[in-house]
């Protein structure tokens, strides 16, 4: 009886080798779909963060769109604080983001490389510090909790 062989089997492996790939395909060889709405509902997070306190970082075009969503939600959603339209809209511009290509510009929503305003590290890191809980301990406290710990 002759061996049976599977077909395709580096179908997956094929595509992210190939040049001619698109991202798309690219990307499904490498990224499952429960990684990417995690992603996807991550980046919302930042970026709510980032239109509720650095709108200067916004593309002027998205910006004002994820304003008439913002004020849409607040109009409509009086007792929620879903912002489901502002969200909506975020994850439909991270959805549609494509990568910058000889002699096309990116269509990225957030200002980036060398524009003004554009998004910096600086932000980036101010928004991760608001997913610590910090607290005050007095310096001996925090020095007898070292030496506890580490001795000496």
């Amino acid at each position: 009886m002759p061996k049976k062989t599977r077909k395709n089997h580096h179908k997956t492996a094929g595509a992210a080798a190939d040049v001619r790939a698109n991202s798309a395909d690219v990307e499904k060889a490498f990224v499952a779909a429960g990684s990417k709405n995690t992603y996807g509902g991550q980046l919302v997070r930042f970026m709510m963060y980032i239109f509720d306190h650095h709108k200067e970082h916004l593309v002027d075009e998205h910006r004002i769109k994820m304003e008439d969503a913002d004020a849409n939600d607040k109009e409509h959603e009086k007792t929620s604080k879903a912002r489901t339209k502002l969200r909506r809209y975020i994850l439909d511009a991270i959805i549609a983001i494509q990568a910058k290509r000889d002699g096309q510009p990116h269509n990225c929503f957030i200002k980036i490389e060398d524009e003004e305003d554009a998004l910096s590290y600086s932000t980036v890191v101010e928004y991760f510090n608001t997913k610590f809980n910090v607290h005050v301990v007095d310096r001996s406290a925090a020095e007898a909790y070292l030496k506890a710990v580490h001795g000496s």
